[in-house]
């Protein structure tokens, strides 16, 4: 079972996707409408998904369509940063690897962050933009 927590962070115009639990279709897809409602509303185009609590349950072929679903639900390009899965076993970093590369297919700007000061920096960059 999934705990998805969607948490703004306003001050650097991003929102995070905390994926506690295991993450299946479902959980994934509910996440995604509810991540982009958020961005739309706030006009963002940042978000940081942290997977490093998450046990992932989808396969390489789920997370490209998911890749897919986002795009073609939200218009907009996203800068995507995860966290991935602290001890993701072999199908899992394959799922994860193919969503990113998926999105940045689609047009997504895509990195990996590696540890909390990794994100500190790339959430700073968000505070330097204004909105429009």
């Amino acid at each position: 079972m999934s705990a998805n927590e969607i948490i703004p962070h306003p001050a650097e115009r991003y929102a995070e996707a905390r994926i506690i639990g295991h993450e299946d279709w479902q959980s994934a897809v509910e996440m995604i409408e509810d991540l982009l409602e958020v961005l739309d509303r706030e006009r963002w185009d940042r978000v940081f998904v942290d997977m490093s609590d998450a046990v992932v349950r989808l396969s390489a072929r789920e997370a490209v369509d998911l890749a897919a679903f986002m795009t073609n639900f939200y218009m907009s390009k996203v800068a995507v940063a995860f966290m991935a899965p602290a001890d993701p076993d072999v199908r899992a970093a394959e799922a994860v690897q193919a969503l990113a590369g998926s999105l940045s297919d689609h047009g997504h700007e895509v990195c990996f962050i590696r540890n909390h000061a990794e994100r500190s920096v790339w959430a700073s960059q968000g505070a330097l933009k204004t909105g429009t």
